[in-house]
């Protein structure tokens, strides 16, 4: 193995979907508030939807700009207090564990949807 491959980077958030409720958003306005974040992120090269709220990018040079404007774009938004967690990481090829699990099952529902379906079902 090249230890010294690039390897992408992935930001990591989370959105207090309680916290929208409580402000009056409706279901349909927090699923546009992820896809507002994920249009921003793909828009800096976070693209590669990895899981949940992790967007990652093909190996790159500058992430730390690409960051940045992330961090602008994201600060312009409104209601961006409900952001409540925002972390960019290394992603190193030795991390990665799946070859020693078994196969994801498929059949599961979309995280994001299942979160937020959780968050609006009375």
């Amino acid at each position: 193995m090249n230890w010294c491959m690039k390897a992408p980077w992935v930001i990591a958030y989370d959105l207090d979907v309680k916290g929208m409720r409580k402000a009056d958003y409706t279901k349909s306005q927090v699923t546009q508030y992820y896809n507002e974040i994920k249009r921003i992120l793909a828009k800096h090269g976070f693209n590669k939807f990895s899981q949940l709220s992790l967007y990652m990018t093909e190996p790159v040079d500058g992430v730390i700009l690409l960051a940045i404007n992330v961090i602008d774009d994201l600060r312009a938004m409104k209601d961006n207090q409900f952001i409540n967690r925002l972390h960019v990481f290394k992603v190193e090829d030795f991390s990665d564990l799946r070859p020693a699990i078994s196969k994801k099952d498929s059949s599961k529902k979309d995280p994001i949807e299942e979160k937020i379906e959780d968050e609006f079902s009375d």
